[in-house]
């Protein structure tokens, strides 16, 4: 394993996630000052339930193309070229009949959410929102596959300056509505760059898209998209019912749910650390444990310690300096500082577990994944959400939320000893 390029890699990374994440953190931040608590708490519940529909819309697919085609492009062009072709069939069709799902029942999603209809056409932009999303976190697995990190670094600078602006913009003149607006219009800007930059660099590694079955694919289905179709119905789902189950269970309505979303976004931001730097070990990783198994454990190792300590240090920078982090977003949001609290110390076990699931990915263990992570994690987050909310309000949701990621990585540690010992 190369350190130099491995770093070089992450750095690349680093300023990727910065412009495409910190876009969308630098704009929430601006609304939650412009609107108010109660309006941004609305704001918020559209946003997870967007994100909780892309991440099932996805099917995985991001990962999984990441860790295929770079464990094929330079092995088995004809693997490789399979692979791509059946992911970007399988992307365009889920993501196109979510799309249309959550466009055709927008009335009733409207009704049951923000209990009013009035919200329809804010749902339909959304279901358009939903289908370019999935597509663009797609296409990041496959520049990650790919390792052009330095060129998606280029492209998300871009992206990232006309999210800001288009959004902004938006969001001043119109509201929530024009926001969601100026959120579909980078989603289309974005797919666009991407699809251009993706389709060249493709060309370069000669891998090519193929007019192949789904059904040839049907061993791969099973051991590997099927646990990932399970694991996107539990992951983000469990997110979305917390801040669902606070809108209708705390007396504070919207309100609560503004300082759960405030708090939870420092969360979101923290795990993009690991995020960033499990996207360039993927890379490095599948490359290599059908060659070395010395190295690439010790590649394992490096990426866990990669992810740990910087999460160390940034969770201990937040706590001291939580009060100051979260006047950022106005004032009104110091309050939420023992929300920010839990939250943010929930982070340490996420980023170890996220560190642990590659071991899972690189093994071909994704049913074993899903059964001691997602299952250890998100039942246990949902049953605590659903019996502290009622009494604790947005704290109750803080703590279900902690529970959740520390039984989740205990469950992550017990998969991983499990793996270790059958290989050894």
């Amino acid at each position: 394993m190369n350190i130099k390029s491995y770093f070089n890699k992450i750095s690349y990374n680093l300023v990727n996630v910065f412009f495409s994440q910190g876009s969308t953190l630098l704009v929430n931040i601006f609304l939650a000052r412009w609107f108010e608590k109660e309006i941004y708490g609305q704001y918020a519940l559209f946003l997870i339930t967007i994100n909780t529909i892309v991440s099932i819309s996805g099917l995985g697919l991001s990962n999984f193309a990441n860790r295929f085609i770079s464990e094929y492009k330079y092995s088995n062009l004809q693997r490789a070229s399979e692979i791509l072709s059946f992911c970007i069939k399988l992307i365009f069709l889920s993501s196109l009949i979510f799309s249309i799902l959550v466009v055709t029942i927008s009335p009733f999603l409207s009704f049951i959410l923000i209990g009013s209809q009035y919200f329809t056409l804010y749902f339909i932009i959304s279901g358009l929102i939903i289908f370019l999303m999935s597509l663009n976190v797609f296409s990041l697995g496959v520049a990650s596959s790919l390792g052009i990190f330095s060129k998606m670094a280029t492209t998300n600078i871009i992206v990232g300056i006309f999210y800001i602006t288009i959004c902004l913009f938006f969001a001043h003149f119109g509201g929530i509505l024009a926001t969601l607006g100026g959120i579909l219009l980078s989603a289309i800007i974005q797919f666009t760059i991407f699809f251009f930059v993706i389709q060249k660099e493709l060309k370069l590694h000669n891998i090519k898209v193929l007019n192949l079955p789904l059904i040839q694919e049907i061993g791969l289905i099973k051991d590997w998209i099927l646990p990932s179709v399970l694991s996107g119905l539990t992951t983000m789902p469990a997110i979305w019912i917390i801040q669902f189950l606070l809108t209708k269970l705390s007396n504070g309505k919207f309100a609560d749910t503004a300082l759960f979303n405030v708090s939870f976004s420092f969360v979101s931001v923290i795990l993009l650390f690991p995020s960033l730097v499990n996207a360039v070990s993927t890379n490095f990783l599948n490359e290599i444990i059908g060659i070395d198994k010395d190295k690439y454990t010790k590649a394992f190792q490096l990426n866990l310690l990669t992810n740990l300590i910087p999460i160390a240090l940034i969770v201990l920078f937040c706590i001291l300096f939580g009060h100051q982090l979260l006047s950022i977003y106005g004032q009104q949001y110091i309050v939420a500082y023992p929300i920010f609290l839990i939250l943010v110390i929930s982070t340490i076990p996420d980023a170890a577990s996220i560190a642990l699931s590659q071991y899972f990915y690189s093994h071909n263990q994704m049913w074993l994944s899903f059964k001691l992570i997602n299952i250890f994690r998100d039942f246990p987050m949902v049953i605590s959400s659903i019996i502290l909310i009622p009494f604790y309000g947005a704290i109750g949701a803080a703590i279900a939320y902690f529970i959740g990621k520390f039984i989740g990585f205990l469950g992550a540690y017990w998969g991983y000893r499990k793996i270790q010992f059958k290989t050894i």
